[in-house]
């Protein structure tokens, strides 16, 4: 794992945030994490997850190419099914999956404001050196 995405991993680990994070971890990882790149082919590592107030899971990602952290929602239809993006690739709700890197597609969502993301594909499976509670 490089370097900086290691760095910005240990941040979220030394701040004693839990893998199935809540509100209050939202907000404290929400200040550092902007708004996610309208784009293609952008390649990022999941540092965290944590659960909405909806249906939604808000995954937070670390671009090493240009620094950029930001975070964004995966959603589900109905109870029982997956967290996923848009096309239904990957389930970013199972455990251990932070530090795998991605390549992801961005678009501005037709259904509000924020964007929605509409693939997802493995680049590198990895795991988080340490034990997060």
């Amino acid at each position: 794992m490089a370097d900086n995405n290691a760095g910005v991993m240990m941040e979220v680990i030394e701040k004693g945030l839990p893998r199935a994070m809540g509100a209050e971890a939202f907000k404290t990882l929400r200040q550092e994490f902007g708004n996610a790149p309208i784009g293609e082919s952008i390649v990022a590592t999941l540092v965290a997850k944590t659960w909405g107030k909806s249906v939604n899971l808000n995954c937070f990602f670390h671009q090493e190419a240009t620094g950029n952290k930001f975070m964004i929602s995966v959603f589900r239809e109905h109870a029982g099914q997956r967290y996923t993006d848009r096309a239904g690739d990957v389930d970013f709700s199972v455990a251990g999956n932070e530090g795998s890197i991605y390549e992801l597609t961005i678009r501005k969502s037709s259904r509000s404001k924020f964007p929605a993301l509409i693939s997802a594909k493995l680049v590198e499976a990895k795991a988080l050196d340490c034990e997060v509670t």
